[in-house]
């Protein structure tokens, strides 16, 4: 599996889509992490504090939303630049991890035709939570199957960002 495991988007073909019959999905967020401007110190003494800001997340339509770090333990200002940047990245858009319940064998996608690490396309069809639909390439980071005695076996995809750099999504509106 190295250097990664599951393949990357566009050789995969595989495809989720949240209108397949029997399938529903979660879309939990947490924005209370999030930060467009990032300002950190560090506790040396002489050492000038380091502002990131990303102007894509204003524009893209998220409100300001500011982060503090103070790093006790560096050293040297190119330390401060690099656990800062780190973080930004880290902190720059929330933290999205769906969840979609889909038939085990499914029209679209059927246990066995995926890998844990594998990158999916994910459709869904405008509705309350996202008006504009949703069409975007996640990671397939979790799995879980409950065979049915009777009816349909379903399984539970849980996704994550691809480890490529993501494009910007807009907030939902």
């Amino acid at each position: 599996n190295y250097p990664r495991r599951g393949r990357i988007a566009g050789t995969t073909g595989l495809v989720i889509d949240a209108s397949t019959p029997g399938a529903s999905y979660q879309w939990p967020e947490d924005g209370s992490q999030q930060a467009g401007v990032m300002y950190a110190t560090a506790s040396g003494p002489g050492f000038s504090p380091v502002t990131l800001a990303d102007p894509s997340v204003i524009s893209a339509g998220y409100p300001l939303l500011e982060s503090t770090v103070s790093y006790s333990a560096v050293n040297n200002p190119s330390a401060l630049v690099a656990a800062t940047q780190g973080d930004f990245a880290r902190l720059e858009w929330p933290v999205v991890t769906p969840s979609f319940v889909l038939p085990m064998f499914g029209t679209t996608l059927a246990i066995g035709d995926f890998l844990l690490g594998d990158d999916a396309r994910v459709v869904i069809d405008p509705d309350d939570r996202f008006p504009l639909g949703v069409d975007q390439y996640l990671r397939i980071v979790g799995m879980s199957a409950a065979p049915a005695d009777a009816g349909a076996s379903m399984m539970t995809l849980t996704l994550g960002m691809p480890p490529a750099i993501a494009p910007v999504s807009q907030p939902p509106a």
